[in-house]
């Protein structure tokens, strides 16, 4: 990798304030992109609001946002935490910007000529813009308000002085709502490069890639799946990679029905011979026995768990029901609300619902009117 001699070696700090940390390892992910394509070394601080308890938590944020030579913050709610931060970030001399939080932090926003610490940025283009992705409803509110973002995006970036900034602003919202590690670092990109000294020029800037706003999700396949017929085709792809061995559960053209343990132990010779093969492929499925109809345990999360990469929890979570003979059918939409992907990957097949992580709010959204039951 070649690097521009001209880009700064001192290391930068970027301080991420965030109601979870959900993005922290994509981010991790990111910089190191960023070191590697670049040569830009940057050193990350990463606070979630909800671990902020004591009063030393308290004081290394404060010392770290005034070390700091970019914060950025996201999803930042609760009267004990917005108070504080909002002090802080009053007192912060680096830019600063604060998307999809309470009002008063992101009016601590002041990047370039973009600037809603002054009042007479609210009216306008601004105002306009910011009254279209209020919350309205509905079950395709998360696709709406990116699609205001993309409109509003394409025609900001074509325009000079304080409108650059404010695609900025807008952009960031894109990156941050489609975080996967690649999206991240071109996010990194944008704001060093229009906001530290050094860099202008320096690093490319380009598009947030798009993903689908609700989609199937499997460890091993390479990429989400925006239709059950894809997911379905993929999956039906590796069963069949297994169809010539036989079960141990049968015995000449009559088949027993498997126990739980017996499942468990062909789905563990079968991912034993695979690895003895040299055939574990990142676009192959577990095997499991071709020769079961296991049942389907859907498993609904957050886009930005599965895009952000940070799915250990889930990964262990499909090879033990694997394991056990089922099918784990994951699923994510854009937004709180699950009924896209309810209603397009779940209604004929899943027995059984899990709901990971901070998705109470999706679940009374999802499930908590009544509806018809289906046999």
């Amino acid at each position: 990798m070649v690097y521009d001699l001209n880009i700064p070696t001192t290391p930068m700090r970027f301080l991420f304030l965030t109601i979870d940390g959900n993005h922290n390892a994509a981010l991790q992910k990111a910089a190191t992109l960023l070191r590697e394509r670049h040569g830009v070394v940057l050193e990350l601080g990463f606070y979630a609001a909800a671990g902020l308890r004591s009063t030393h938590d308290w004081e290394r944020l404060e010392r770290d946002t005034a070390a700091a030579d970019f914060i950025f913050g996201a999803r930042l709610f609760g009267e004990e935490w917005v108070r504080p931060l909002d002090a802080l970030l009053h007192r912060a001399a680096c830019p600063v910007c604060i998307i999809t939080s309470n009002p008063a932090l992101i009016r601590r926003t002041h990047i370039g000529a973009f600037d809603l610490t002054k009042r007479d940025e609210q009216p306008g283009l601004l105002a306009q813009w910011i009254k279209k992705l209020r919350p309205q409803g509905g079950s395709g509110e998360a696709q709406r308000q990116l699609a205001i973002l993309r409109n509003l995006s394409k025609v900001l970036k074509l325009l000079p002085g304080k409108a650059r900034d404010l695609h900025t602003y807008i952009s960031a919202h894109q990156y941050w709502l489609q975080s996967s590690p690649e999206n991240l670092y071109r996010l990194l990109c944008l704001l060093i490069e229009r906001y530290v000294a050094g860099y202008r020029g320096k690093l490319p800037i380009a598009d947030p890639i798009s993903y689908p706003d609700a989609a199937l999700w499997h460890p091993d396949a390479a990429q989400p799946f925006a239709s059950l017929r894809e997911y379905e085709a993929w999956r039906g792809a590796g069963l069949r990679s297994h169809a010539q061995t036989p079960s141990a559960t049968q015995v000449g053209t009559q088949q027993a029905v498997p126990t739980d343990v017996e499942r468990g132990r062909a789905f563990v010779q079968a991912k034993h011979r695979t690895k003895e093969q040299g055939a574990t492929s990142s676009s192959t499925p577990r095997q499991s026995t071709p020769a079961l109809r296991p049942g389907t345990v859907g498993i609904l999360t957050m886009r930005s768990v599965v895009l952000s990469e940070n799915t250990a929890h889930l990964r262990a979570l499909i090879e033990a029901l694997e394991a056990r003979g089922l099918e784990a059918r994951v699923a994510y939409a854009a937004g709180l609300d699950m009924r896209p992907a309810v209603e397009a990957f779940f209604n004929t097949r899943a027995r059984a619902m899990l709901i990971c992580g901070s998705m109470l709010p999706a679940l009374r959204l999802s499930v908590g009117r009544p509806r018809a039951s289906r046999s």
